[in-house]
């Protein structure tokens, strides 16, 4: 049976790996400057799945936060960019 402690180790940990995982995806969808939705669409995604796997960290269910955070990042990024595309 495992302690608490070890328990928030391991969460710590998969949750540092997911905010490095998110952060290379966040990084990768920089790399073609002309593709601005999709830029918008995976950093959206990727911010809001970092914040929700380290919120979750807290409620006891990291990977669900995640997906929930991600879902809701990604729709926040494609809200962003039709706002942007209708002042341009």
């Amino acid at each position: 049976m495992q302690t608490t402690t070890d328990q928030m180790q391991r969460h710590n940990r998969f949750a540092l790996s997911f905010i490095a995982a998110a952060s290379l995806i966040m990084l990768s969808a920089c790399a073609s400057p002309d593709r601005t939705t999709e830029k918008r669409v995976v950093g959206g995604a990727a911010v809001g799945a970092a914040v929700g796997a380290v919120r979750g960290l807290f409620t006891g269910n990291p990977i669900q936060g995640a997906i929930a955070g991600g879902a809701a990042g990604a729709v926040g990024g494609a809200v962003l960019d039709q706002v942007e595309k209708a002042y341009e």
